[in-house]
């Protein structure tokens, strides 16, 4: 998984991590990210989100993933 800005971001993306904001659960892990959300998440209080690595056309689980920080 990266971490990325929101600047970054772009529809099809999916989150490597639930999306919380306010103490709430705004995004659930595994979600596809749509324009409509992307342009929300600043809204909500939200800068950076977790998104899930392609690698070799195989995407890698959260769990086996390192962090890596990418513009922030």
């Amino acid at each position: 998984m990266r971490l990325y800005n929101v600047s970054r971001l772009r529809p099809g993306m999916k989150t490597a991590l639930p999306v919380f904001g306010y103490n709430q659960l705004l995004l659930n892990a595994d979600v596809a990210l749509t324009g409509e959300t992307i342009r929300r998440l600043p809204k909500w209080g939200i800068y950076h989100v977790f998104v899930q690595e392609q690698e070799a056309g195989v995407e890698r689980s959260a769990a086996s993933a390192e962090a890596t920080l990418v513009n922030i």
